[in-house]
């Protein structure tokens, strides 16, 4: 086995301490195998089933494997688990999708480690988590994670890693346990994209930084000769043979059809739905996310459909999130709302967003400044797990950008860009992405003709007949009129909410990069119209006494960069700031359960808790409406003398902590 260690950076170090202060008077025993802690209630079994076998009991039962996001709540967990009979319990994390990127199965942020027993990082199968109870019978491991494969078995060693070893621990999201007495109308969750397994149950691809560092080190050594030379050819087909294996198993054939086995591990059963709401994740709906949407949506009306029949419910709440809310369109454009009582579109892809719009065709475009921008907000950037190293890489691009030096570098990467597009660009979208239609849904309309041109070219009718009509069909009959279906519903009587996320821009390789967003998709595109500004930007003083006059003051943010306005529901459309696209915090499902279960329309105006403008709180996990003592824009190095000190300050932090160890 393996010495333990902390893989913790200097941010996480300052999130566990702040946790620690959590109030944990909150946690309150039931029973030997139960235990409640901020509304939640977690069961252990001492019975040995699989990873996946646990998690899918968990789910029947309406709740979920455990998730452990701050170390009070892993107090509690751990406490129950000393009272078990097992050796290992497992959790709710993996990282089975990207080797080494573990996902929480609720999608909640991956932001708390505990102490490790034998973390095995390379890829050999053991992609499920699990927390000891004792190590060869050494009860000093309490706590300890440990990552194992699915049947926790290491051959030589089933005395303490065999089947019959584990234990799990469900989570149920409220303070009651399953009963029959607190039956509410269902809520469906259809959830982002999923990841995908080939037909054995290996990752499919693993876009990690070691695989962007083997393209790169693949290429550099033929780009001086291209330079040179001016002949291209060697240098594309590199990169080609170094990208393309690695999509062999995920990407679909000409038609947009999968035909090598790969699926996404995600089943249900009819049988064994619940037949009662007690969690916002109890019926959640998954999905291979490279398929057609609207053959997607055939599957989503069978569950539906499932689910009405089990609970005795003639309607559901629908929720859906990013690929999710295509997903929803097509089911409501082919299905109708007959069955919805509530729509709720979160950080909504449906419409399409620029960054995939543009990468499609073919639009790549370099931005000194919008890369400055982009590394300086970017909580996900990190340098060898260091906040110091990140840091000086950071310091170090803004120096650059304010020398001019990464003005004179991306202009170098687009000419290069522009050299090699037209031999390999169509190629390696073809090659990974390009042939699924439910990437093709995430092109918006502004680049949605082009991209056809770029990816099928001549061979629209021939090769990729099939797969043009599948993609034509979402975009015009889908996303085209999406806006009409939506109306209607509130015309009718549906619910309608849109959720959208801010403060940060798009990655910053397209034109429009600083564009308001997510880290992803633009506010504009996931409200369904806001008049937004560019990222650190605000809404000028002549913008403002225009509103004035026209009323719409009322829907414009506190940091002036979003106008409601002009969304398609400016009523009842939400903002968070300072969240990027990926995480799903928890303080998100009390706004989104009393959007659900108002007696009518919730509205911007309905609960003083939720008003259309709300801030998430990174420190402590929590949303609260935005206000002049948080609304602040981030504020970026933006003068070569300040980029200077704060480069200088960065490199002395490293050499003190890489080089003397101090």
């Amino acid at each position: 086995m393996k010495k333990s260690k902390k893989i913790l950076s200097l941010m996480l170090c300052l999130a566990l301490m702040f946790s620690l202060l959590l109030p944990v008077l909150s946690v309150s025993a039931i029973s030997d195998t139960t235990a409640e802690f901020s509304g939640h209630t977690y069961q252990r079994f001492d019975e040995s089933m699989t990873w996946k076998e646990a998690k899918a009991y968990c789910e029947s039962l309406g709740g979920y494997l455990t998730t452990i996001t701050s170390s009070a709540e892993y107090e509690v967990v751990k406490n129950l688990i000393a009272k078990g009979s097992k050796a290992q319990y497992w959790l709710g994390a993996t990282d089975e999708v990207l080797l080494n990127d573990w996902q929480w199965v609720t999608g909640e942020k991956f932001t708390f480690w505990a102490d490790t027993v034998s973390f095995e990082t390379n890829d050999n199968g053991e992609y499920y988590l699990q927390m000891q109870r004792h190590n060869w019978g050494n009860d000093s491991f309490l706590g300890y994670w440990n990552n194992a494969n699915n049947e926790n078995h290491i051959i030589g060693e089933e005395s303490f890693y065999g089947p019959e070893q584990i234990g799990f621990i469900c989570e149920f999201g409220s303070s009651e346990m399953p009963s029959e007495n607190n039956a509410k109308m269902p809520i469906v969750y259809v959830i982002g994209r999923t990841g995908i397994v080939t037909a054995d149950g290996k990752p499919t691809i693993q876009e990690n930084t070691n695989f962007i560092t083997d393209v790169v080190a693949e290429a550099v050594p033929l780009l001086k000769d291209a330079l040179l030379k001016n002949d291209w050819d060697p240098y594309c087909d590199a990169i080609y043979n170094k990208v393309a294996p690695r999509y062999e198993n995920y990407r679909l054939n000409n038609e947009g059809e999968v035909e090598n086995g790969s699926h996404n591990l995600w089943t249900w059963d009819k049988n064994t739905l619940p037949g009662r709401q007690f969690d916002i994740f109890t019926y959640r709906f998954e999905y291979d996310a490279r398929r057609d949407p609207c053959a997607i949506a055939d599957d989503l009306n069978e569950y539906i459909e499932a689910i009405k029949e089990k609970t005795g419910y003639d309607k559901v709440n629908l929720i859906s999130r990013c690929l999710g809310c295509n997903i929803a369109a097509a089911y409501l454009t082919e299905y109708g709302y007959d069955s919805i009582e509530t729509n709720v579109m979160f950080a909504s892809a449906a419409k399409g967003y620029d960054f995939v719009g543009q990468l499609f065709a073919g639009k790549i475009s370099f931005h000194a400044d919008s890369i400055n921008y982009y590394l300086d907000e970017s909580d996900s950037f990190m340098i060898d797990d260091s906040q110091v190293s990140t840091e000086l890489a950071k310091a170090t691009v803004a120096y650059a950008q304010n020398l001019g030096l990464l003005s004179v570098g991306t202009a170098a990467g687009e000419r290069i860009f522009n050299k090699v597009a037209g031999k390999i660009f169509q190629r390696l979208l073809v090659a990974t992405y390009a042939t699924s239609p439910g990437y093709w849904a995430m092109v918006n309309d502004e680049n949605y003709e082009e991209a056809k041109r770029v990816v099928f070219g001549d061979e629209i009718d021939t090769t990729y007949k099939v797969l043009a009509e599948k993609v034509d069909n979402y975009h015009y009959n889908v996303q085209n009129t999406l806006d009409n279906t939506l109306k209607a519903m509130a015309a009718d009587g549906v619910k309608m909410n849109i959720i959208c996320k801010y403060g940060f821009q798009t990655p910053p390789f397209i034109d429009g990069s600083q564009k308001l967003s997510d880290n992803r998709i633009e506010v504009s595109a996931q409200s369904f119209g806001a008049t937004t500004v560019n990222t650190n930007k605000q809404f000028s003083l002549g913008y403002m006494i225009n509103a004035r006059r026209n009323g719409t003051e009322k829907y414009i943010s506190p940091d002036r960069q979003i106008d409601s306005s002009t969304a398609l529901f400016p009523d009842s459309t939400w903002y968070i700031k300072n969240v990027e696209h990926n995480p799903f915090h928890d303080c998100f499902n009390p706004l989104m359960l009393e959007m659900c279960y108002s007696d009518g329309q919730m509205t911007v105006n309905s609960d003083e808790n939720w008003p259309q403008y709300l801030f998430y709180d990174n420190s402590n996990g929590t949303c609260s409406p935005l206000t002049k003592d948080n609304m602040e824009t981030k504020d970026y190095t933006d003068n070569i003398f300040e980029a200077y000190f704060r480069f200088i300050k960065a490199f002395f932090a490293f050499i003190k902590e890489k080089l003397f160890k101090i």
